[in-house]
Parts: structure tokens; C-alpha cells; sequence
């Protein structure tokens, strides 16, 4: 039921060891080394390092302005205006050295991490934002670290894999198979996709992620087990995990079997889990789309952790989720 990972100490921790870990993934590579990229095309590690620094750079003025300016609206229209590939050119990463980026990181996360380690109640410190094709919301500090924390993640990830392919070891030993795992989507098979996924944009503020899917063939068929298998939907963006993070993944096949009904305790996996600013109005909300409650709005203190309010729903298809929200256990 509970994430016990999710903890602001342990998203900061994240966020903090970042510098070490991109600097510990191109350590010892040489300047054409570094201007190498995936076999299927993409940014060269070089471009990904400026790519990482710029993206901290950018975010750091909305915590800066949340911490500081709550009323206030953060806009990036301008970035998000144009493709990211178009600002790799028009920054020149391709030819630029990665060094001075690099200290860049550093220096930003270390002055981060004292500043939020140092505010009252900054971790819950939110400010106005104007998201692309979205009404205005707003963004909590810890939201911005965590989504930092992940986009740093997964692009040294993919540095790391760029060095594996083209049987590169920086200087400094690449992590464990084990530890190179990331965890890529949670799959819904729904009746209606194309309703699912609007609820679940609607509601959570999910976003697709182009391109829809369309899909058939033997090599489906071969990796599905499903006999003449076809298959239509798209991936969407969470909320609060960045642009690398984990999709949620809605699709229907062109036959599909029934379900039993949704319980809590049925074997197998059991449900999505949201972590909300307040349990009992998203659980409004879920009803208002369609879904259902299933449990009622509880509360429980965990040692250590603070105490989590949660309920357990479920979609319009059906499908279990969890809705929790948690405060910082007591000084």
C-alpha cells in the first residue's frame, strides 16, 4: 500500500548524489569518446551532459521563486515553445566542453539542497505554473526536486548504456547489472483507451507521449503469446516523475478477455498508487470522471515516516488505485 522510498529525505538524497554520478559516468572519456551516441541515433553524451546542466538550470528558478514568491507564476513558454532538439542547436552542445557544465550541476544542486534544507516547511512550497495545453496549476518544491532527481537519473542511464554499447568503461567502474535496471511502464488493457486515458488525464494530470500506438504482426504475436494479436493506445507521462520517467501504458487488443471484479486483496498485482495534495477531493474527483469509491478516506502513523492518509478507488474500467497524501512525522 505505502512507498516507503518516497520520502523527501531519500528524493533529496537523489537529487543531491547527482553531480557524483554524471561525473562518475563520463570520468576518463576522451573528447571524441564523449561526442559518441546511441547506435539508433540521438544525443551524444556531450549533448546530453549540457542538456542535463541546462534543465537543472531552468528549474531552479522555480524553486528559487517558490520558496520565495508563492503568488507568483512560473512560465517557461519560451522554452517549451520549441522542440528540445532545437535548443541543442541553438546552444550549441554539440561542440561545446562539458566542464564547465559540469560545475554548473554542482554547484547548483549543492546550493539547492542547503537552501531547501534550510527553509521552513519548503519542501511543501508551491508556486503558480502554466503548463503546455493545461489550466494553471501549481508545482510544490519537492515536486520540482523529485522531477530534477528523475531527468538526472535517466539521461546519466542512458550515458552509461551509450559507454556499454560501444564497449566503453569510464575510469571509474559502471554499476552492476542489477543496478542498471529502471523500471519503464505499468500497462492498463481497457475497453476504451482513447476514455481511459482521458480520465486519467482529466483527473491526475497525466500526458501522452507520442506517438500513439498501433500495432500487429508476428512479432507481437511472438512476444505476447496472443494469437493474431493487435493492439491501439498510448503511453502517458506520470505526474511527478520527469521526462524519463515511467509511462503509464493504456491499450486495447482488437479481442480481449473479461476480468473478474476488482477487489484489494486478490492475488496479483493490485493497484496504482498517486500521491495526492488531498485524499478526500481527489477521490471527488475520481467519482466525478467515472470511477468509484472503494474504501473510505482512513489514516494511519508510520514510524519514522509520518503519518499517510489514504483510500483506496478505482477507475472507470474497473482498475484499483490508491489515493495517499503524507505528512512529515513530528520533530
Amino acid at each position: 500500500m505505502e512507498d516507503l522510498n518516497l520520502t523527501p529525505g531519500s528524493i533529496l538524497a537523489d537529487y543531491a548524489s547527482g553531480p557524483e554520478r554524471l561525473e562518475a559516468a563520463v570520468d576518463g572519456l576522451t573528447e571524441s569518446e564523449l561526442d559518441l551516441a546511441p547506435p539508433s541515433g540521438g544525443w551524444t553524451i556531450r549533448q546530453t551532459v549540457h542538456h542535463i546542466t541546462d534543465g537543472d538550470e531552468i528549474w531552479k528558478t522555480g524553486i528559487m521563486a517558490a520558496l520565495g514568491s508563492p503568488t507568483g507564476i512560473f512560465g517557461l513558454e519560451w522554452y517549451w515553445e520549441k522542440p528540445q532538439d532545437e535548443w541543442v542547436e541553438s546552444w550549441l552542445y554539440a561542440c561545446r566542453p562539458i566542464e564547465p557544465s559540469l560545475a554548473l550541476f554542482r554547484a547548483n544542486r549543492a546550493h539547492l539542497v542547503e537552501l531547501v534544507r534550510r527553509v521552513p516547511d519548503a519542501w511543501r512550497r508551491s508556486i503558480r505554473i502554466k503548463w503546455p495545453r493545461q489550466p494553471e496549476g501549481r508545482i510544490t518544491v519537492g515536486d520540482i526536486l523529485a522531477m530534477q532527481a528523475g531527468h538526472a537519473r535517466g539521461h546519466i542511464e542512458e550515458i552509461r548504456l551509450i559507454c556499454e554499447v560501444h564497449g566503453l568503461q569510464p575510469a571509474q567502474s559502471l554499476p552492476s547489472r542489477t543496478e542498471r535496471i529502471v523500471f519503464g511502464h505499468a500497462n492498463i488493457i481497457a475497453s476504451d483507451w482513447r476514455q481511459l486515458s482521458r480520465f486519467y488525464q482529466e483527473v491526475f494530470g497525466c500526458v501522452p507521449v507520442p506517438p500513439q500506438r498501433d500495432q500487429s504482426g508476428p512479432w507481437l504475436e511472438a512476444g505476447t503469446g496472443v494469437a493474431r494479436a493487435h493492439l491501439v493506445g498510448e503511453h502517458l507521462r506520470l505526474p511527478g516523475v520527469g521526462i524519463n520517467g515511467p509511462t503509464l501504458e493504456i491499450y486495447s487488443y482488437s479481442d480481449m478477455l473479461e476480468k473478474p471484479p476488482a477487489a484489494a486483496n486478490r492475488l496479483g498485482l493490485g493497484h496504482l498508487a498517486f500521491q495526492v495534495p488531498e485524499v478526500a477531493g481527489f477521490l471527488e474527483r475520481v467519482v466525478a470522471h467515472g470511477g468509484r469509491a472503494i474504501g473510505s478516506v482512513a489514516a494511519v502513523n508510520v514510524p519514522g515516516k509520518g503519518t499517510v492518509t489514504f483510500v483506496y478507488a478505482a477507475d472507470p474500467e474497473d482498475n484499483i488505485l490508491e489515493l495517499q497524501s503524507w505528512s512529515e512525522p513530528a520533530a
